[in-house]
């Protein structure tokens, strides 16, 4: 079934679902604000998209925009602005990409507003500018249910890979590029790319980070990615940070962070932190005007930390950030934070067909 949205350049007065079996034809130009549009079909005619004051579009794997891949959505300009005509800068537009979802513009926005990553999503864009205001948030967005994933204890997925069970499995932390807390000392549980970061955070009973891949040509970045594993529940441990890869071709901007850290123990019987997730930064050259303090680089940001424990038994092992953006090249940073390194939580590179590894810097950080 068909639907026309004509005479109308702003969507302000209804929420509107395509659902998976309908096709929308709207305006080039359409500005969503003050309500909600989901896309589960497919959304035609428009390229210039604009989510305005306490606008929010959320895009399904089965949708599809100027394509015919499902999850895969193009504009020529999307603009995520939730800034209101009376001058507010309340970040309240919202854009929700569901798992699976590639989205693809010639120029993208963020600004006054936020990008909800669930599961692993993709965004590619010519020119990407994250503003101060500006955020893709996958913090206890992992497509892993709770306690499940490739580290997890209750799965097959990671032979030899134990976790604490504890009193009634409380103590169960989620591993990633770091072991979580309480987990196998020799890193069984531990999985990921160094390079390629694709994979999502491992879940205790709460949820980890989720995984978002950003190609641009040009990124200006003085913003916020979270791929954080979410705070442990009042009686469950943390589970693990998720992944961010972000490659572009030249990289501006000043005061931004990506983190995907392990979630910290929630309390009382919740004694373990997750493992840190994987982050991967590629540009061919950058013009980044703020200093990286902690790590003497000027870049954004960049945590993977372990979560943090009761001791340093339930400490959450660091996971890994690689850089490869000029003038920093071919290196690999390990920083456990204020998370005491030890021997009990290793963090392991465990990429598929490599025995050796060459960087021309290692960093490694307590």
């Amino acid at each position: 079934r068909v639907y026309y949205l004509s005479g109308v350049e702003t969507l302000s007065q209804f929420d509107v679902t395509v659902d998976a079996a309908s096709e929308l034809v709207a305006p080039a130009r359409l500005v969503v604000a003050g309500v909600k549009l989901t896309v589960a079909g497919t959304l035609t005619g428009v390229s210039q998209l604009a989510l305005g004051h306490s606008g929010t579009l959320e895009v399904k794997a089965t949708g599809m925009a100027n394509t015919s891949t499902p999850g895969e959505f193009e504009l020529q300009t999307l603009d995520v602005d939730g800034r209101s005509d009376s001058g507010s800068t309340t970040p309240t537009a919202n854009l929700y990409l569901a798992d699976g979802t590639k989205l693809m513009a010639a120029s993208m926005t963020v600004a006054y507003g936020t990008v909800y990553v669930d599961g692993w999503a993709q965004v590619e864009a010519d020119v990407l500018n994250v503003t101060s205001d500006g955020k893709f948030d996958g913090k206890g967005r992992s497509s892993h249910g709770a306690n499940s994933g490739p580290g997890a204890s209750a799965q097959a997925e990671t032979p030899g890979c134990t976790v604490n069970t504890g009193d009634s499995s409380r103590d169960r932390t989620g591993s990633h590029g770091g072991a979580g807390g309480g987990t196998d000392s020799q890193g069984r549980c531990i999985y990921g790319s160094t390079f390629q970061p694709v994979t999502c955070g491992v879940s205790s009973a709460t949820i980890g980070g989720a995984a978002l891949k950003i190609t641009t040509g040009d990124l200006i970045f003085d913003g916020t990615i979270d791929m954080d594993g979410a705070a442990g529940s009042n009686d469950n441990s943390g589970p693990a940070g998720g992944s961010a890869w972000v490659t572009t071709g030249t990289l501006s901007g000043s005061g931004g962070t990506m983190r995907a850290v392990g979630g910290s123990y929630g309390g009382w019987r919740g004694d373990g932190g997750g493992g840190g997730g994987r982050i991967a930064l590629y540009c061919d050259s950058s013009t980044y005007a703020s200093t990286d303090c902690n790590h003497g680089w000027e870049l954004p940001a960049m945590y993977a930390y372990g979560g943090q424990g009761t001791s340093d038994y339930w400490d959450g092992g660091a996971g890994t950030v690689y850089v490869d953006c000029n003038p920093v090249q071919n290196t690999l940073l390990v920083d456990g934070g204020s998370v005491a390194t030890t021997p009990y939580r290793p963090t392991l590179l465990v990429d598929s067909g490599m025995t050796s590894y060459s960087f021309n810097e290692l960093k490694m950080i307590r």
